[in-house]
């Protein structure tokens, strides 16, 4: 076991202010509805009616809810449903889009995929654009690669892609199929890449409003060494078919764990690293990067190590050359006036106990969520701290983590902490909603923090696990008691 007990989490109360009596709550609730236990909530969003919507699965179905405005009940239930020969294999939903990846099993066992459009319009749920997924079938071979599904943001363009399988000494070749919508236009392309199709692993993909395509990839897996895998970014031009390779890697640095995040047509990319690479999980500091809007040159780059302060908060001691040990990228906020990285501590332990009669020993998972780092992506100095501390038991509940939001350049964060906290320094531990209450945090003109929580919520907590969103001004959430479930609106401009 690698830790025992809580980490002693340390903040400097002098930047921060707290306790400040709202005359008004800016939180107003909807109405309580329920949702079956047996489905999972994967999030709440926005549709063009001005409504929300509440999206849940349970095994291959697809539930939505658009909720009423007025009241936030409820209107009705639409489902799409997986049956024996076709499953809902892959899912995402951008505004009143719903796209899908749909798996159908042939009669003689082969499998074809096509990518489906469902769209949500007066509450009513319809089929607009389906066609079949063009991958390339080798003969008598089978492709174990992954299949990658992705939408813009904006819900106008959709991308495939997939690895070709391997063949022996033969370069890698990446499907990619790209379709733009309404016009149900669809093009594929065979990208050829500059490894070895067993030395190169695909690791993710995304698509920009403008049918940009980047690739995240990592290589030098067949050497199997640290000191020579690398982390590359592709971007995949699909009118002029320019392929722009950038590699990530930092001289005599380890890049452990990376975000992308793609934003009006420009990517950022924060990306962690070591700087030893057999220590990969002690983070020593980070690396961003930002690339135009044509994904063919590098606009903004530099790399930050953490300092000695940054390590305390976390660590509870500063050792040289120690970096933030189980640290992880939370979010990237790109916004006009100050980028944010938000970074949080995770890490899973367990609690042993051996029955003296009979030697039997007992093992329970706990699921650590702590303190919070916000850095400033333009001014490094601008860094704060946030000693939260959570934990949970055997799962990382819904409860567990933080949302973060930029609205009118302040940055919000938003986490569940125990109810007699009186501040951020995490004086008892949140394991249990219904010793919690919801937590803001937010950084103001001063560049201070300022904390306090929302009270009179009727025990309803933040879903911390069902993502959020933002408009006009207004930040929307789902709640819960454990039982039943609410609407949360924040306007920001009363914090």
């Amino acid at each position: 076991m690698r830790r025992i007990g809580i980490l002693a989490l340390i903040f400097h109360l002098s930047i921060c202010s707290f306790g400040q009596i709202l005359e008004v709550s800016p939180i107003s609730l909807g109405a309580a509805f329920s949702i079956p236990k047996a489905e999972t909530i994967e999030s709440v969003s926005k549709v063009s009616s001005g409504s929300s919507m509440v999206l849940t699965t349970q095994s291959d179905n697809i539930f939505l809810r658009p909720l009423s405005v007025e009241t936030g009940f409820p209107i009705r239930l639409l489902s799409i449903r997986s049956n024996e020969t076709k499953k809902v294999r892959k899912h995402i939903l951008r505004g009143d889009s719903l796209f899908c990846m749909i798996k159908s099993v042939e009669k003689n066992n082969s499998a074809i995929f096509e990518s489906v459009i469902y769209t949500v319009h007066n509450d009513q749920l319809a089929e607009a654009e389906r066609h079949q997924v063009g991958f390339t079938k080798p003969l008598g071979r089978k492709n174990a690669q992954p299949i990658f599904f992705e939408a813009s943001e904006n819900g106008k363009v959709s991308v495939v892609a997939r690895q070709f399988p391997f063949v022996k000494e033969k370069k890698a070749n990446l499907f990619v199929e790209i379709t733009h919508y309404p016009t149900s236009n669809t093009t594929s392309h065979t990208i050829p890449l500059p490894f070895e199709s067993d030395d190169i692993e695909i690791t993710g993909i995304t698509i920009s409003n403008n049918g940009l395509v980047f690739i995240g990839a990592k290589t030098g897996i067949k050497l199997n060494s640290p000191f020579l895998r690398k982390h590359l970014l592709y971007s995949f031009n699909q009118d002029s078919l320019e392929l722009h390779e950038f590699d990530l890697s930092v001289d005599k640095l380890f890049i452990d764990r990376m975000a992308i995040k793609n934003m009006d047509n420009q990517i950022h990319v924060l990306a962690l690293f070591s700087s030893d690479p057999f220590k990969q999980g002690q983070a020593a500091g980070f690396t961003f990067f930002k690339l135009n809007s044509q994904g063919a040159e590098v606009e903004e780059k530099f790399i930050h190590m953490f300092d000695s302060k940054t390590i305390l908060d976390f660590n509870s001691e500063a050792k040289p050359g120690q970096g933030i040990e189980d640290l992880t990228i939370q979010a990237v906020l790109p916004n006009e006036e100050n980028s944010w990285a938000i970074m949080d501590q995770r890490y899973l332990d367990q609690v042993c106990t051996t029955d003296p009669r009979t030697g039997i020993i007992t093992c329970t998972d706990q699921y650590h969520f702590d303190g919070i780092l916000l850095k400033s992506l333009p001014d490094s100095e601008k860094s704060h701290f946030i000693g939260r501390d959570q934990v949970d038991y055997n799962t990382a509940g819904d409860y567990m983590g933080q949302q973060t939001f930029v609205s009118d350049g302040k940055l919000i964060v938003l986490y569940n902490d125990h109810m007699k906290n009186t501040s951020i320094q995490a004086d008892r531990i949140m394991n249990n909603p219904g010793r919690s209450i919801l937590r803001y945090v937010y950084v103001n003109e001063e560049n201070k923090l300022v904390s306090d929580v929302y009270q009179g919520l009727d025990d309803f907590v933040l879903l911390t696990k069902v993502p959020g969103y933002q408009i006009n001004g207004k930040v929307v959430l789902l709640l819960s008691n454990g039982k039943d479930f609410k609407l949360g609106t924040i306007d920001t401009s009363r914090l």
